[in-house]
């Protein structure tokens, strides 16, 4: 399988549909919409149970849920958290 930038829009339920890697981190890096995180966990689990463990594992309840509309690295991460930057890689291990 190989990986596109308009696949990875896709899994993250992005509006907008990136052309290229380039412009794919730079929506990333100005934040995403809190459905993103959602959606692309939507396609790891099922379960509402495994996908509420995960979501909160990436971004713990509290903070996720001060979040209004988007999500940013700068604000998930604190020492001993995964944060955003990391969700990724959580996803696709």
């Amino acid at each position: 399988m190989i990986l596109s930038p308009q696949k990875i829009a896709q899994v993250l339920a992005l509006d907008q549909i990136p052309q290229s890697f380039a412009e794919l981190d730079a929506m990333i890096s100005s934040g995403l919409p809190k459905g993103s995180l959602k959606a692309s966990i939507d396609h790891v689990y099922s379960s509402t149970e495994d996908r509420n463990a995960l979501l909160y594992r990436i971004i713990p309840e509290a903070s996720y849920k001060r979040r209004r509309d988007r999500l940013t690295a700068e604000g998930a991460c604190s020492p001993g958290q995964h944060g955003l930057a990391d969700a990724g890689v959580d996803l696709l291990t």
